[in-house]
């Protein structure tokens, strides 16, 4: 883990609005399938969401996320990146053959954000597609290098 922390340039930070949810199920899948990739362009992921810790884990676990997830339940963190939130919510999933009330403290836009190693902004879309995010992220990057 020191290794990939000491090689990364660039710190990625990406907002969703809640786990096990089609789209934001999709976004981490590309995260972690793009690993290769990120690491080439010297990326670090970092997923947020207002969802329990506990949920969190159960997604990485679910989906073999290789990235941080970050719980933001009250939305501060969101609200220091500026990005707008509303209540948030529950879901039913069924979880290792258990069927599991998920709930979160609030549900944040999609949203991500490329930070360099001196917390330079360098990257902003609120405008994300869930499906294409960790695609421009890298091309993004490799345009850098």
């Amino acid at each position: 883990m020191k290794k990939q922390l000491k090689e990364a340039e660039y710190l990625v930070i990406y907002f969703y609005p809640a786990a096990f949810t089609g789209g934001c199920t999709k976004q981490a899948c590309t995260y972690r399938d793009q690993k290769k990739e990120l690491a080439a362009v010297k990326a670090r992921v970092v997923g947020v969401s207002g969802d329990k810790p506990e949920t969190l884990e159960l997604f990485a676990l679910e989906h073999q996320l290789n990235f941080t997830l970050l719980s933001d339940e009250s939305g501060e963190i969101a609200e220091l990146f500026g990005v707008p939130r509303k209540d948030g919510g529950s879901i039913q999933r069924e979880i290792g053959g258990e069927t599991l009330d998920l709930e979160r403290g609030t549900t944040i836009q999609r949203w991500t954000f490329i930070l360099d190693r001196k917390g330079t902004l360098l990257y902003k879309d609120s405008e994300v597609s869930a499906a294409e995010d960790s695609g421009k992220v890298v091309e993004f990057l490799a345009s850098l290098q």
